[in-house]
């Protein structure tokens, strides 16, 4: 189960697949007074390998494209900047929260945020999106502003390791194996099924995470380049 980032799962409904012998392993987050497995995703972690991406290519001035604040939106901010001073950079990012909720994304809050962030003197050079979808919106709305991506702002988002669409297979992300983690799902669910493991188990198990490079990672004001020990990069 991915319980959903808006309006929270009811807990009763989760417990009465419990009661009845059927297992339930959580994905991404947890459904708050509910014990089960937790598959988690690190989001400090992926908030540092975006923030040290872009300021190992020498970006200086990074906007951090959010929805509005949330539980775990100050974890990634601190990861975003730890990365950020790892890679050489000290400025803290600018953060933006463009919408109110990534369950639906509309065109004009995040246009009017992007307006906003590069109408400063210092405009940043390079945007991170806490996901995917976006960050695809602010690779289509950024000629709008007549700039290049890579070549005049470089775009990182967050997202899955299977890059099936034209934008997603462009778009540089820090991603999550999605198919090892439904794989570690199923394997959890027969543990439990087995007696192996009791429903309640509370474990939590941090999936692994990687930069996907695409098209769309870049140094300030310059030509694509390759990442320097970038062992965990995602290739096509």
């Amino acid at each position: 189960m991915v319980p959903t980032a808006g309006s929270p799962t009811p807990a009763c409904q989760v417990r009465q697949l419990q009661k009845r012998g059927i297992p339930v392993v959580f994905c991404h987050r947890r459904v708050e007074g509910v014990a089960a497995p937790l598959l988690a995703l690190p989001l400090r972690e992926a908030g540092r390998l975006a923030g040290q991406a872009l300021a190992e290519r020498g970006h200086r001035r990074v906007a951090l494209f959010s929805t509005r604040p949330s539980p775990s939106f100050a974890e990634r901010v601190e990861g975003f900047n730890e990365g950020l001073h790892a890679g050489g950079c000290d400025a803290p990012a600018r953060v933006v929260h463009a919408i109110e909720s990534m369950v639906v994304l509309r065109e004009e809050p995040v246009w009017a945020a992007l307006k906003e962030a590069f109408s400063v003197p210092e405009p940043p050079t390079a945007i991170h999106a806490t996901f995917d979808s976006m960050a695809e919106m602010l690779f289509l709305l950024l000629p709008r502003l007549g700039l290049r991506v890579p070549e005049d702002v470089s775009l990182v988002g967050f997202g899955g390791a299977w890059r099936e669409g034209p934008l997603s297979r462009r778009l540089s992300s820090v991603v999550v194996d999605e198919i090892a983690t439904g794989r570690r799902a199923v394997s959890l669910l027969h543990e439990m099924r087995r007696g192996l493991r009791p429903l309640d188990d509370t474990t939590e198990f941090v999936m692994d995470l990687a930069l996907a490079e695409g098209e769309t990672l870049a140094p300030p004001g310059g030509e694509k380049q390759e990442r320097r020990g970038s062992s965990s990069a995602v290739k096509e």
